[in-house]
């Protein structure tokens, strides 16, 4: 299994001196859903480099869903607000944000601008925003 995942990555252009890394990560899992030409070529659109750190959780990400789910998430995105330069932008800093079930990301969205009182871009700036128990983090800081 090991042997699969490595060979994978390789294939896709992943830098050969960060595949000894994956062995020691929790990330080094392959794609189930689709073939992962599919995923990385998905990947490619939204302009993650294979030398980048988030490559391999770009492609869990995509890999974890199928392109009309992705292409859903992307049109939820857009009821916010945010074009699809932001969509990648964010992705591009946090592959995690495509990740949510649509009804997480529209309680996280709607908790993010209508109780804390950010703008949609202010959102598209800091991705990572729409991850974990905000309300308990914000409540816990007043």
């Amino acid at each position: 299994m090991l042997a699969a995942i490595l060979t994978f990555y390789a294939n896709v252009g992943f830098p050969i001196r960060k595949l000894p890394g994956l062995c020691y990560s929790n990330q080094g899992s392959s794609p189930r859903n689709r073939s992962g030409s599919g995923i990385v070529a998905q990947v490619d659109e939204f302009g993650v480099k294979h030398d980048s750190g988030l490559f391999i959780r770009a492609v869990k990400v995509m890999g974890g869903m199928k392109k009309a789910t992705t292409e859903a998430k992307v049109e939820l995105y857009k009821s916010y607000g945010w074009s699809e330069l932001d969509i990648i932008s964010a992705f591009r800093k946090f592959p995690h944000v495509l990740a949510g079930s649509d009804q997480n990301i529209r309680i996280t969205m709607s908790f993010l601008i209508n109780e804390v009182r950010y703008k949609p871009i202010d959102i598209t700036l800091r991705p990572a925003l729409l991850s974990g128990s905000l309300e308990k983090g914000i409540e816990a800081q007043e």
